[in-house]
């Protein structure tokens, strides 16, 4: 069983941190890898890359959600035989609209979920609590409850994305306000990366010559003391 995770960003420049931790969770196990592109890959040619593998993970934002719909549906013309699983924040707070588009849909954060995921696939049992599907179009999201369970993905950028691409850094999960309009108002609370692990990825980034590094904190400075131990390092 080979299972891709296939990110499309925006540009170039732009790195897909999703794909690179449920790659790095799943290949403990399964035959697994990674691929981004961008929106101007032409969807032929994202099918040629991904046809061999029997599971595709799709990784489904605002600026990408009709080439991933575009995409799935190729790829269930022409290879029907393959499992389509689509994640991320376009699908995940809103699974009935898209539940024909896929076929199965991850709601919440998959870090947990996917190898029990994989596996149910594998041995046709019951697919796990946070995944929809047809027969179960609305389910509760998911999330990881210990964020050491999240393995760091810092070593898996190469020289040319250190050097010419933006490398997406998150120290929290979750935000402490609930605006209504927003997304993040569905997690409630903050959960914290450990300080060993923020402490060893900032050194490798120190030590590796990265360009430029963004923080996906919602609020990076909630902890002001943890705040300014970060800004020292």
């Amino acid at each position: 069983m080979k299972i891709c995770f296939v990110a499309i960003n925006a540009k170039y420049i732009h790195t897909a941190p999703s794909v690179r931790i449920l790659d790095k969770i799943a290949r403990k196990k399964y035959n697994s890898c990674f691929f981004e592109f961008t929106i101007k890959d032409n969807i032929d040619n994202i099918i040629n890359v991904i046809k061999d593998y029997d599971i595709i993970a799709l990784s489904c934002y605002i600026w990408n959600i009709e080439m991933m719909v575009e995409l799935s549906h190729k790829i269930k013309e022409i290879y029907p035989e393959k499992t389509i699983l689509a994640g991320g924040p376009e699908v995940g707070y809103d699974t009935k609209s898209f539940i024909n588009d896929f076929d199965y849909i991850l709601s919440g954060e998959g870090e947990e979920v996917i190898i029990p995921f994989i596996d149910s696939i594998i041995n046709n049992t019951e697919i796990p609590d946070g995944i929809a599907y047809i027969n179960r179009p609305i389910v509760k999201p998911v999330y990881v409850k210990d964020l050491n369970n999240v393995p760091s993905i810092i070593d898996t950028y190469t020289e040319d994305d250190r050097k010419n691409r933006i490398i997406y850094l998150e120290t929290t999960r979750g935000c402490p306000f609930n605006c209504s309009y927003c997304l993040s108002s569905l997690e409630k609370g903050v959960r914290y990366f450990s300080e060993q692990y923020v402490d060893e990825v900032f050194d490798y980034i120190i030590n590796n010559d990265f360009k430029c590094v963004k923080f996906l904190d919602r609020t990076f400075n909630v902890n002001p003391k943890r705040f300014l131990k970060i800004c020292k390092i």
